[in-house]
């Protein structure tokens, strides 16, 4: 921690995610839920929201039978304009790279 501070680095503060799986999820308005609340609970400063978002393919429902559906609705989040508009009413700043 105080190697990161002392070159500036900001770590985050809170790192959140869906840990469900497909079973866990539901459907995707759910899972839309899910993050929308998580939004809301953010702390101040830098947090990671993480996700494995991924199209629907026969490589990707053999590799993660369990998962792969809300592998591919978190794809669908992150082009979903509720999720945008919530991120903007939120006032949350993404960081575009690394």
């Amino acid at each position: 921690m105080a190697a990161a501070d002392a070159a500036g680095v900001r770590l985050p503060r809170a790192i959140a995610t869906h840990r469900g799986g497909d079973a866990g999820a539901g459907d995707y308005v759910a899972l839309r839920d899910h993050y929308l609340r998580l939004l809301g609970r953010l702390p101040e400063g830098t947090s990671e929201i993480f996700l494995h978002p991924a199209p629907e393919t026969e490589r990707l429902r053999a590799a993660a039978p369990g998962w792969w559906r809300a592998r591919t609705w978190e794809l669908r989040l992150l082009g979903d304009p509720v999720f945008a508009r919530e991120i903007d009413r939120q006032g949350i700043g993404l960081v575009a790279r690394w």
